[in-house]
């Protein structure tokens, strides 16, 4: 009787440590790219210790999965954005007698255009060529054509990403961090600018490659991101609709730790 409990501890031992295994490949691979290559490596060395369910291995494993979900809601790289809306307003409204007369307008919005506004809000002279650059929290800043920063405007744009809402579509070395995949997730973008406020959403598609390190350590990434989208605010006070398309670039390199 006793050979017998011994073996089905065992048999269960050997399962539990399975499904844990299995569990955090596939919260692992929920997550875009910022998060797993920061918790791949730790977190199967922290699996690959769970020989027995004792309490200090549930522990790690419940500290691991929180973790996990706090990193959540990020997209993969630093990327620059390409604004291309349009938006509604009604431009006059007028009620004389019996008869009413109305007209609407429309304003194009563009990544130029609203670096121009900001320009003039902030009183800053932005160099020809400057650029929106959206960073993996969502923060935005401008950015100079060789990359460098001219200042965050996160007072003024902003985006939001929902991580913990992906669908994840292909494959991904979980030893190298390697991947080919295409992703989607909500994606919300916030302007609060002078005359021009409101929220535009969609749900975003992001085509995402990370090569195998080479033999210097340096893994490339390059991510691609379109959202076609729509909202409402206002434009100089009067209620407007918005509608367009974002698309967030971006390539990075990075050295990977030995």
């Amino acid at each position: 009787m006793a050979n017998n409990e011994q073996c089905a501890l065992v048999e269960n031992k050997e399962v539990l440590s399975a499904a844990a295994a299995d569990i955090g490949a596939a919260i692992l691979i929920s997550l875009p790219l910022a998060m797993r290559n920061l918790a791949h490596a730790g977190f199967y060395a922290v699996v690959s210790r769970m020989i027995t369910p004792s309490k200090r291995t549930t522990a790690l494993l419940l500290a691991t999965f929180s973790l996990l979900g706090s990193l959540a809601s990020k997209a993969s790289i630093e990327s620059t954005l390409t604004v291309k809306m349009l938006c509604y307003y009604q431009s006059k409204l007028v009620s004389n007698g019996g008869f009413v007369s109305a007209s609407g307008a429309t304003v194009r919005l563009d990544s130029k255009q609203l670096i121009n506004i900001l320009a003039k809000k902030l009183d800053i002279r932005y160099p020809n060529g400057s650029q929106i650059r959206v960073t993996p929290d969502g923060a935005v800043f401008i950015a100079d054509p060789r990359g460098k920063s001219l200042g965050d405007v996160s007072d003024y744009l902003k985006f939001q990403f929902d991580g913990n809402a992906q669908i994840f579509t292909g494959k991904q070395n979980t030893l190298t961090g390697a991947e080919t995949s295409r992703n989607y997730f909500p994606v919300t973008f916030i302007l609060n600018l002078p005359g021009l406020t409101g929220s535009v959403s969609g749900v975003a598609i992001e085509n995402l490659s990370v090569s195998n390190p080479n033999r210097d350590r340096v893994q490339l990434s390059a991510t691609t991101t379109t959202s076609n989208v729509n909202g409402k605010g206002l434009v100089e006070d009067k209620l407007g609709y918005y509608e367009g398309s974002l698309v967030l670039s971006g390539r990075s390199a990075v050295v990977q730790p030995q």
